[in-house]
C-alpha cells in the first residue's frame, strides 16, 4: 500500500482512538462478491489475522451464512473493488465499519468503535443514509 493510504488509515484510528494495525497488502481479506458489485451498504469486520489472512472481512448488502459468501482476496487488489474500505483497513480486531449508504448517490463512510460483538452482525441492523459508523455499529 502506498504511503497517502497508510497516512489515511492513521488518520483514522487516530480519529477514533485507537492504535492502527497494518494490513500488509500481501495477506488476504474475505470479501463477498456483492461489494464488487457495488452492493450497499459496505460492511467490515476484522477478527484477529491467522496465517497468510487480515482478519477483515467485507460484504455488501445484505449478510449470508452461505459457506462461499466470502472469497479469499489480496488487499493489493482490494481497490478494484472497493477503494472506500481501504482507510479502514487500519483499524484493529475487534473493530469494524458500516456505511449508512443505502444508495449509490448518497452517504459517506466512516468507522465506529471497537465492536462488543466479535462475530457477524445482524440482518436487522438500522441503516441511515450519508454517513459511516466505526466501532461498535
Amino acid at each position: 500500500m502506498n504511503r497517502a493510504i497508510k497516512a489515511m488509515q492513521r488518520e483514522v484510528c487516530a480519529r477514533y482512538g485507537t492504535v492502527y494495525f497494518p494490513s500488509p497488502a500481501s495477506l488476504k481479506v474475505g470479501i463477498a462478491q456483492g461489494v464488487r458489485s457495488g452492493d450497499l451498504p459496505l460492511h467490515g469486520l476484522r477478527h484477529p489475522p491467522e496465517g497468510d489472512t487480515s482478519g477483515w472481512y467485507i460484504w455488501a448488502g445484505a449478510f449470508s451464512e452461505a459457506e462461499d459468501f466470502f472469497k479469499p482476496l489480496h488487499i493489493s487488489h482490494i481497490e478494484t473493488w472497493t477503494p472506500l474500505a481501504l482507510k479502514f483497513l487500519g483499524l484493529p480486531p475487534g473493530w469494524r465499519f458500516r456505511s449508512r449508504q443505502t444508495t449509490r448517490t448518497s452517504g459517506t463512510t466512516r468507522p465506529f468503535g471497537k465492536s462488543t460483538r466479535p462475530g457477524r452482525t445482524s440482518r436487522g441492523e438500522s441503516q441511515r443514509s450519508q454517513s459511516w459508523c466505526v466501532g461498535s455499529c
